[in-house]
């Protein structure tokens, strides 16, 4: 049972440099959005998780850069689940420019669950089972 999941942004303005470009920690903050666009449809929204006392911390984070966005570019990004673990869950991502169809940029982000205390825990049985059947 995977989901097809994609957000689509067009670039703002604020995002861009000096050089018109995606400034580049921006496609960092893309590839949240995406994701958590993708545990809302899978039914895990960060505010259910967060509710008992479980949340997810990104411990890494990985982005290469294939070309460059730019201002009032619309993008697609695509997220998929790749591993998930007992107490963490690997996702990568493809930005994609939606006029030209072309890979502007791929990337992972590694959680860990851990409790309210900051303290690495067991994701919650329901949650990782679901994310289970996502793996691409």
């Amino acid at each position: 049972m995977s989901l097809n999941v994609e957000i689509e942004i067009r670039i703002p303005y604020a995002h861009t440099d000096l050089m018109s470009t995606v400034y580049y920690s921006h496609y960092l903050e893309y590839f949240e959005r995406a994701r958590v666009e993708l545990l809302r449809k899978i039914g895990f929204p960060h505010k259910k998780l967060e509710e008992t006392g479980i949340h997810m911390a990104v411990t890494e984070a990985y982005c290469k850069y294939i070309k460059p966005l730019a201002y009032d570019d619309v993008i697609v990004i695509k997220p998929k689940i790749k591993e998930v673990g007992r107490a963490s869950v690997l996702i990568e991502y493809e930005i994609i420019n939606k006029d030209s169809k072309t890979l502007m940029s791929t990337g992972f982000t590694k959680l860990a669950f851990v409790s309210s205390e900051l303290k690495a825990c067991a994701g919650p049985r329901e949650m990782t089972e679901r994310l289970k059947q996502e793996i691409q």
